[in-house]
């Protein structure tokens, strides 16, 4: 947990110079190589963890005067439950919600969180089948795009979206046009689309 500006994320478009309430938890339904999270993301929960009751979730930020909520650090959809009923909570109380996430997610599960999400902070992080196969263990990626479309236009979210370089696997000029291309043609042209520098870490 963390009180972190909300460009952090990064989400540079949505209630800038705002504080959001941060949390993750462990596992991850990708095993990308390279993973900057991987001592959360690629573990088993610890013994004598404590689970954090969505109601405190919703005391502790406004106790440190955050202005909304992000699922972050790891994937979100993986504790679905739990980011649904604080959700429902944060809407309740004038927060602001925010999933950070890979966007591996059915159309079914957006759409039962979808009223009660803001910002939808997707990794598209690359634009091949064998990328993802390779990177992520994946063999069917393009529903990432799908649902990320239907948050935007479904839903109504802000959607920024974030590329991370990984040399010799996604930084082709032809990917990174592709990325391009398609976040214009479906999410419009103002989109924000971060590419960031790649830190191997496992």
């Amino acid at each position: 947990m963390a009180a972190d500006h909300i460009e952090k994320k990064p989400l540079f478009h949505f209630f800038p110079g705002t504080y959001a309430f941060s949390l993750g938890t462990w596992g991850c339904n990708f095993h990308c190589k390279g993973c900057q999270n991987w001592e959360i993301s690629c573990v088993d929960i610890p013994r004598g963890s404590q689970q954090l009751l969505p109601e405190s979730e919703i005391e502790l930020t406004k106790k440190y005067s955050c202005q909304g909520i992000a699922w972050t650090y790891n994937e979100p959809t993986i504790w679905f439950e739990y980011t649904l009923d604080s959700a429902r909570l944060a809407k309740e109380n004038n927060l602001y919600t925010v999933y950070v996430t890979n966007g591996y997610a059915t159309p079914e599960a957006l759409d039962t969180i979808g009223p009660w999400l803001d910002a939808w902070r997707v990794d598209v992080k690359g634009f091949a089948d064998g990328f993802y196969r390779q990177l992520a263990k994946i063999p069917r990626w393009q529903g990432i795009l799908d649902v990320t479309r239907r948050a935007k236009e479904k839903w109504d979210m802000h959607v920024e979206v974030v590329t991370n370089i990984i040399p010799t696997m996604n930084d082709d000029e032809e990917q990174l046009r592709d990325i391009a291309t398609w976040i214009r043609d479906n999410l419009g042209e103002l989109t924000p689309w971060h590419v960031t520098r790649f830190h191997p870490l496992h």
